[in-house]
């Protein structure tokens, strides 16, 4: 294994962002470059200095086709796409599309999802009505908060704390975290399936 620079890894970004482009024109998936990548598209021509990452968001159509795609890790292809639904055990609401021959510092326990990779966001479509946009986005803040509960680390906090986060995934263990990433999913995609 050779470490790589900075500078090297933005080019296997780069290089993985290419990859995901002829992806989607492939199976006419729709994408936009988003945040701190799309501001450095406009105003630097390219990525922000300082930047080391590349966003992009997707409709939740095509995101959900982007699933189906890569249904699980076969371990083969050199690029890939991981995300809560094809991979349960990943404790995220957004997918990445991962360079496979490489592996980051920050992996952590789960190197098989952390080689250098691009973050893909599902965009999902708000009602119109104010009342509906806001039970929805009420909705969606507690099932994220059950979700960040049930994913804490009591074993590396100290004191009260630990035994407060112990407490509170004991109370939360009946729920499954699969249960509520498919709540989630489901929730954030009812609008995008209703005519317009």
């Amino acid at each position: 294994m050779t470490e790589i620079f900075q500078e090297q890894a933005i080019e296997i970004r780069r290089t993985i962002l290419q990859q995901f482009h002829q992806l989607c024109e492939n199976h006419n998936l729709r994408y936009s470059l988003a945040y701190g990548t799309l501001l450095g598209a406009v105003r630097h021509g390219g990525m922000i200095p300082w930047d080391d990452d590349i966003d992009l968001v997707m409709p939740r159509e095509d995101y959900e086709i982007l699933c189906e795609l890569y249904p699980t890790n076969n371990c083969k292809d050199r690029y890939q796409f991981v995300c809560n639904r094809n991979h349960p055990e990943l404790k995220t609401k957004i997918g990445y599309f991962i360079d496979y021959t490489t592996i980051t510092e920050t992996a952590g326990n789960m190197p098989e999802y952390h080689g250098i990779h691009i973050d893909v966001y599902p965009l999902d479509i708000m009602p119109n009505d104010a009342k509906e946009r806001k039970k929805l986005l009420r909705q969606r803040k507690v099932l994220h908060r059950l979700i960040r509960l049930k994913d804490l680390h009591p074993q590396i906090m100290k004191g009260t704390q630990k035994w407060i986060r112990y407490g509170v995934q004991l109370l939360l263990s009946p729920i499954r975290v699969e249960k509520l990433y498919k709540k989630l999913h489901t929730l954030s995609g009812k609008w995008n399936s209703l005519p317009e």
